[in-house]
């Protein structure tokens, strides 16, 4: 698709220019190194900031699109197991186990599992940083996971076909941000790389 060869292709460029930096840096004359250092720290911030989101599930840092990627395999994997000649009921429970916090949705209550998931939209109002953290639009497949329980194979596949699509939609649009952050970055190294006639 458009948005994973133009990520990739922004990534190459980045890449060619940091290695041509690398080959330079130990010619570059002393009276450069303050304007080149701070290219380099407004470079590393552009990255950081733009390239770093928290995880809903686990404390960790990941990169923008990981969670997003993952719900959307576990979407596909359910719904491939659904639409097998023999539908694969386990198979499907799993995976819809391993979106989100789906597993926490199987231990309490559907009110309190809501609940959960509010809190940890990124429009929340009590909780600044999950938009700074970029968590992604959280995935309630409990009402699928519900009617595949109880063997309601046709009405589950319906309203996951859906959900699954909404994923691609917010995974393209993390990926375009992506190669937004990643270009920005490329136009600063391009700037860096003039200043010592590396270009």
């Amino acid at each position: 698709p458009y948005v994973i060869s133009s990520l990739l292709d922004a990534l190459n460029v980045f890449q060619r220019d940091t290695l041509a930096y690398q080959r330079g840096c130990d010619a570059i004359p002393p009276n450069k190194l303050d304007s080149l250092n701070s290219k380099l720290l407004e470079i590393e911030r552009v990255l950081n900031v733009g390239l770093t989101a928290l995880s809903a599930i686990d404390d960790w840092t990941i990169y923008p699109h990981q969670q997003v990627l993952a719900d959307a395999n576990g979407l596909k994997t359910a719904l491939a197991a659904l639409r097998a000649d023999i539908p694969d009921r386990r198979t499907a429970l799993q995976a819809l186990e391993s979106i989100g916090e789906t597993i926490l949705g199987t231990k309490f209550s559907y009110e309190v599992y809501q609940k959960l998931l509010a809190r940890k939209h990124p429009n929340f109002q009590n909780l600044q940083w999950a938009s700074m953290g970029k968590l992604p639009i959280p995935v309630d497949v409990m009402t699928e996971y519900r009617a595949i329980k109880s063997g309601e194979f046709t009405a589950a596949i319906a309203t996951l076909e859906s959900k699954h699509e909404q994923q691609i939609v917010q995974l393209n649009k993390r990926l375009q941000d992506m190669t937004t952050v990643l270009n920005r970055a490329q136009r600063l190294l391009t700037e860096m790389l003039a200043i010592v006639g590396l270009e």
